[in-house]
């Protein structure tokens, strides 16, 4: 497998998301043992009102998308997250969460600054792309539905995954 591991770009946020999404690009499967148990510090990292943590999920989100998502839909999904990214920085303007807000500014910056950069890790990555669609995926926006439709719970998304096994 050449997956490369995680990401040392991600620090913190979206790290093992990136691996998994590589790993599933190249054709693997991504299997899990229920009866596991994982014991997490819980955001030891960065507390959740952390505007630091705003900006690295806002950031590497951007990053994830461009580096993972083969064809041409990466640009027409980063375009749709910049209008919900806006969207999420007037709500925590509205809120007087001026440091989310800018977090969210400074993670678009960034992403902008280096886009070179995450470009040529996509333009290495794409090459080993041999499953190009992954229908286990959810086919729409949780952010949306969350904010715009207030589904808060799982059970309310139509959320019909395909069986590939």
């Amino acid at each position: 497998m050449t997956s490369g591991g995680l990401d040392t770009d991600f620090f913190a946020h979206m790290e093992e998301i990136d691996w998994c999404w590589r790993v599933k690009n190249q054709g693997h499967q991504i299997l899990y043992v229920p009866e596991s148990q994982i014991f997490h510090m819980g955001g030891g990292t960065l507390s959740y009102q952390n505007p630091h943590k705003t900006y690295l999920n806002f950031r590497n989100n951007l990053f994830l998308i461009l580096k993972n998502q083969p064809g041409h839909g990466a640009y027409l999904t980063i375009a749709f997250r910049f209008l919900l990214d806006f969207l999420a920085l007037l709500n925590f303007a509205a809120n007087k969460e001026w440091k989310n807000a800018l977090a969210v500014s400074r993670a678009h910056r960034q992403f902008f600054l280096q886009l070179r950069r995450y470009y040529l890790k996509r333009k290495r990555l794409m090459p080993l792309v041999v499953q190009k669609e992954h229908p286990e995926t959810y086919q729409g926006s949780v952010v949306w539905d969350f904010f715009a439709k207030g589904k808060t719970r799982f059970s309310q998304l139509r959320f019909n995954p395909r069986r590939t096994v």
